[in-house]
């Protein structure tokens, strides 16, 4: 079983390096990114894919 500290590090490391299939595998959709100012909404994956160019 993975612990809450396990899935937030690898959620920062795949958000970090812009690993879309591993980030993927840790979202849920709908589901609101945060990132300082900027919110983005993910109502699917296209939405991810616009998040990463």
């Amino acid at each position: 079983m993975q612990t809450v500290e396990q899935f937030f590090q690898d959620y920062a490391q795949a958000y970090i390096s812009a690993e879309l299939a591993r980030f993927e595998k840790l979202v849920a959709t709908p589901s609101l990114l945060l990132a300082g100012e900027q919110k983005t909404v993910l109502t699917d994956r296209n939405g991810l894919l616009l998040t990463t160019s």
